[in-house]
């Protein structure tokens, strides 16, 4: 069963951070609640997010997700980076979230940060591409200060 969400575009992707961050307060509220806790566990692990996350359905749009979360990443300049996110033109209704298993290895708490960060953009700046009529997107994160800063001038775009 695929996290099904839905928001108003124009208010979640509002420039002004005061303006979007109800509407992203509460897509986080609608994912969190869709997402299954491991019993006995109080909080929430990588696997039970990728695992819930496999299949998203964003303002009537469907996505199947892969996520890889074991390898080194870098960029198109061989730069390590965080996490990215990308779909592709030439599969249309996939997507790709990837963690830098290697930056991440003794870190879970930067891992789930991480790909709850790459989620975002699958959830948010995925879909307003494709609204404007992008068939690709791609966003990584270079660093953990990616994680901590707001706005889309955080990280680096591809």
């Amino acid at each position: 069963m695929p996290i099904v969400i839905a928001y108003a575009s124009e208010a979640a992707l509002n420039p002004r951070l005061d303006r979007a961050a109800p509407a992203i307060r509460t897509v986080a509220a609608q994912v969190r609640r869709q997402i299954p806790l491991v019993p006995g566990e109080i909080t929430l692990s990588l696997p039970a997010l990728v695992e819930a996350c496999r299949r998203i359905e964003v303002n009537g749009r469907c996505l199947a997700v892969s996520w890889e979360l074991d390898r080194a990443l870098s960029d198109e300049a061989g730069q390590d980076v965080l996490g990215l996110c990308d779909i592709d033109a030439d599969e249309p209704g996939w997507a790709y979230l990837a963690i830098n298993g290697v930056m991440t290895a003794h870190r879970p708490d930067l891992a789930l940060s991480t790909a709850a960060h790459e989620l975002g953009h699958l959830l948010f700046d995925v879909p307003a591409a494709l609204e404007r009529g992008e068939h690709g997107y791609r966003a990584v994160a270079q660093s953990a200060r990616a994680l901590d800063r707001a706005g889309r001038g955080a990280e680096g775009g591809m």
